[in-house]
């Protein structure tokens, strides 16, 4: 008699427990974008609550679900209630919410882009989306067509190998190596700043792709470009010497007076300054 008064004290008490962890029961959300996921989290939380009945899990599902939720399967709270309410909302649920097959594919190969998200991250969602129907070569191929040309052009190169979240991991680094930053750059001068550019691609170009004949094309652009800088600075030079000297002309032509300057050996007057030869005048003023 004592042991089955224990047993029904030890049965009284399991069973309040069981009544406190289900009153504490706080669903998270309702997840539209994935409701098996959703699903996923609420019954760890009735599992950890030790809630087993249907009934149980029916109202704390319908409970959490928001009004317009509600208003868009209002055609199955019209029926009468089964033996398995809550595996029936369950699958009313999946059933509006869920993705069709052919959705899923679709977004799969025409919606889904990298933006501005990591290559990893596009695969995990990329991944979520395929599920287990999809295999990951033909995945693989997908994910490559995602990323940008020089980074596709690099794991075709050398990821061919690789599984294929190692590969989204080697695409993580080559994409933190090869996108410029947005750092402030000080004020340069244009032509510094044309070679500067040309230097950024030639850089880009060999770490990205190898492409040693595009590299070529660049080193000698680069070259080329010096050379008409400095064939430019020369001839700004030789200007500013041919300047000097014909203003030196000018001043050797016109430092006569206007009488010589206009008459030679026949002028009658002369006005200082003037330099004519004077002994070149008298030799001829003589004959």
């Amino acid at each position: 008699m004592i042991e089955d008064s224990q047993q029904n004290t030890y049965q009284q008490s399991q069973n309040r427990d069981q009544r406190i962890a289900a009153v504490n029961v706080k669903l998270p959300p309702f997840w539209r974008k994935d409701v098996n996921i959703w699903f996923l989290q609420i019954e760890s939380q009735f599992f950890t609550a030790r809630i087993t009945t249907e009934k149980t899990k029916y109202h704390h599902v319908l409970g959490s679900l928001e009004s317009d939720v509600v208003s868009l399967i209002s055609d199955f709270f019209k029926k009468e209630l089964s033996s398995t309410p809550y595996s029936d909302l369950k699958a009313r649920l999946i059933e509006q919410f869920e993705e069709s097959n052919n959705r899923k594919a679709t977004k799969l190969l025409n919606e889904m882009s990298l933006g501005n998200k990591k290559p990893s991250t596009l695969l995990r969602e990329m991944r979520s989306l395929a599920g287990s129907q999809i295999k990951d070569d033909f995945l693989k191929t997908i994910f490559l067509q995602r990323l940008p040309d020089n980074i596709n052009a690099i794991l075709t190169a050398t990821g061919d190998s690789l599984e294929l979240d190692k590969l989204a991991t080697l695409a993580d680094k080559v994409m933190e190596t090869t996108v410029p930053t947005n750092n402030m750059i000080a004020p340069v001068s244009s032509n510094k700043l044309i070679s500067s550019g040309l230097e950024q691609r030639l850089t880009a170009l060999e770490s990205a792709n190898g492409l040693e004949q595009r590299i070529a094309s660049l080193e000698k652009a680069i070259t080329s470009l010096d050379a008409r800088l400095r064939s430019r600075s020369n001839s700004r030079s030789n200007d500013r010497g041919r300047s000097q000297s014909s203003k030196r002309k000018n001043v050797q032509q016109y430092d006569q007076c206007w009488y010589h300057y206009k008459y030679g050996t026949k002028a009658r007057k002369c006005v200082a300054p003037c330099n004519f030869d004077t002994k070149q005048e008298n030799l001829n003023l003589d004959h």
